[in-house]
């Protein structure tokens, strides 16, 4: 009959053992079959105990409450003590041993000894979401979201949001004065106040991870319409996409401008401009892309069906998949869809 630390010992090594088997050939019972094989991963070290009581190697696996650790049996491996210190994948069969001081003891025995891989990261692709009513009105969860996951199903999609309705394109863009003053225009701004909560957001959103993909998607243009100032909205828009990819430190960043939709109201005199040049921007540049929104406001009410100035529910999950899909294009180095309506 064992002694009683002997018993201790056993059941403290079983639970270590348990802890430390990621793959077996067998299910894990406790306490384990001596022949079972075990495929694991940690830490190899070289090891010492009272009176010459091990194997002189130990696995260790974990840190802090989770820590555990087993002896290995080297003595089939050649060139042991190159794995000294080294994260490995070990294969092996474990049994017991009784010593006179430990008890008996657990042992797994190398029969395969690898340097271990680390996992690939999963790329982190992430999405600003900007603009104004159309974009704050778009939920990222009922179309974006789900579509952009199912694209980049091997990586993160993480996305920030600053919107806010009926703002024109000067309170993102600081050198809207000199733009406008170029232009001719007398609309004058006080500052960017949306710009630079989309650099907090991405901060805090990233928490130390590193990026794979920016992609800024833009909803804006009807307040820019509306006041008559298209003949800044080319240059606003370089600006604004220029800033961003300087102050994120991705010059490569992609953009997906959401173009205004088919709603052409005769009290906005730069509609079709606006339009025009969301096109322009998007197309003369290698990483953009727009999309077509001129099936997403068709409002019905009363039996009758007009072009709203607003989208729909429906118009709104299709802006986010399109957004996504065009996104999904740029990045893997197609052509986006010409037409602005990605399938």
């Amino acid at each position: 009959m064992l002694m009683k630390h002997t018993n201790y010992t056993l059941i403290l090594l079983v639970a270590m053992l348990t802890m430390i088997c990621t793959t077996v050939t067998h299910a894990v019972d406790a306490p384990p079959k001596e022949g079972q094989t075990v495929t694991t991963e940690g830490k190899l070290e070289a090891s010492v105990a009272i009176g010459g009581e091990s194997t002189g190697w130990m696995l260790k696996k974990g840190k802090g409450d989770k820590a555990s650790s087993i002896d290995v049996d080297m003595s089939a491996m050649d060139k042991a003590d190159t794995f000294d210190g080294k994260q490995i994948t070990i294969t092996g069969t474990v049994y017991l041993k009784k010593y006179v001081e430990r008890g008996e003891v657990w042992i797994l025995k190398a029969a395969v000894v690898k340097a271990a891989t680390a996992s690939a990261a999963k790329p982190v692709h992430l999405f600003i979401l900007s603009g104004q009513s159309n974009m704050a009105g778009m939920k990222p969860e009922a179309g974006f979201v789900p579509e952009a996951s199912k694209l980049f199903a091997d990586g993160e999609v993480v996305y920030v949001k600053v919107a806010s309705g009926g703002v024109p394109i000067r309170l993102w863009v600081e050198s809207w004065n000199e733009i406008a003053k170029k232009h001719g225009l007398t609309a004058m701004s006080d500052g960017a106040k949306y710009y630079k909560p989309i650099l907090e957001q991405v901060a805090a959103k990233l928490n130390g991870r590193t990026l794979s993909t920016i992609t800024f998607c833009w909803m804006q243009g009807e307040r820019d319409a509306r006041e008559g100032l298209q003949a800044a909205h080319e240059d606003a828009l370089k600006q604004l996409i220029s800033g961003l990819r300087r102050d994120l430190r991705h010059p490569e960043m992609n953009f997906v401008i959401g173009r205004l939709s088919d709603f052409d109201n005769p009290g906005y005199s730069g509609w079709q401009s606006v339009r025009e040049t969301q096109v322009k921007v998007a197309n003369g540049d290698p990483r953009g892309a727009w999309v077509d929104c001129d099936d997403l406001n068709n409002l019905t009410k009363d039996d009758k069906t007009t072009n709203d100035l607003h989208y729909t529910a429906d118009g709104y999950k299709v802006l986010g998949e399109r957004f996504a899909r065009q996104a999904k294009l740029i990045i893997d180095g197609k052509k986006p869809a010409a037409d602005g309506r990605p399938q």
